[in-house]
């Protein structure tokens, strides 16, 4: 899941693009279901009718950096998935007992060339141009939101794949179990297999890492031991020489004992 935050900083950077847009139709909505303006409606429709499929897509996807986060809470990052959540609250408080005025509501809009047929509403519109709402502190907040969590992806992707803090250097021998389903071209199953990859560690990092170098593959279940050298060398091609420490079982002994 390490390669996730790649492309959630490619996600944030696209919200950035496009959060001026959403917070105007967001509140144009708003505004809408308050007044029932018809003019109102079509002036919706026709500005945003390319781009609220592009809307729903962001939002999702923003919603997927939460679950990304709540599942981070179990790997080496969960101090800024702490970090990250709790802010992710705050947010949702602060907006939660934020009372909006229609003033800041129509600023927000960004209602250009936009004519209503309300008299109650085209009043609120002109006495809007004469007292612009202040509105820097929420764009404040808009900004560093999105900026907030593309320091956390890339602090995130540093720490993997630059562990430049090694707190041991060691050759504790280890391994660890894993299985994979071997099917045929038409896609048909041919049974599952298990086997155990044995490792040394050849340094241990701060992030939890540790990084190994592969001794061998030993297949231990399978259902026709004449795929045993496939499922060896397919192993071999996916090994990956990061892994989390707690992933590996260390061997000890008079040698190779953690200090």
């Amino acid at each position: 899941m390490y390669w996730l935050p790649a492309i959630f900083i490619f996600v944030e950077i696209l919200y950035i693009y496009h959060v001026s847009d959403l917070i105007s139709y967001v509140n144009a909505t708003i505004l809408y279901k308050k007044y029932k303006d018809e003019n109102l409606e079509s002036y919706i429709k026709n500005k945003y009718k390319d781009s609220i499929v592009t809307y729903f897509i962001i939002g999702g996807l923003i919603a997927l950096e939460v679950i990304y986060f709540i599942i981070g809470l179990f790997f080496p990052f969960w101090i800024l998935s702490i970090i990250f959540i709790c802010y992710f609250i705050i947010l949702i408080l602060m907006t939660k007992f934020e009372r909006v005025s229609t003033a800041k509501m129509i600023k927000l809009a960004n209602l250009k060339n936009f004519s209503t047929s309300n008299i109650k509403f085209d009043r609120l519109l002109k006495l809007n141009e004469i007292k612009k709402s202040d509105i820097k502190i929420h764009n404040l907040k808009t900004y560093s939101y999105p900026i907030f969590k593309i320091i956390f992806f890339i602090t995130i992707i540093v720490t993997h794949y630059n562990p430049i803090n090694p707190v041991r250097s060691g050759n504790r021998i280890g391994f660890y179990t894993d299985t994979t389903m071997l099917v045929n071209k038409e896609g048909k199953s041919l049974g599952k297999y298990a086997y155990t990859v044995n490792v040394v560690e050849l340094d241990k990092y701060t992030n939890g890492m540790s990084k190994i170098k592969l001794l061998n593959i030993e297949v231990t279940y399978g259902v026709d031991p004449n795929n045993y050298d496939w499922i060896k060398e397919c192993e071999t091609n996916k090994f990956s020489s990061l892994r989390k420490e707690s992933d590996v079982v260390w061997l000890e002994s008079k040698n190779n004992r953690t200090k």
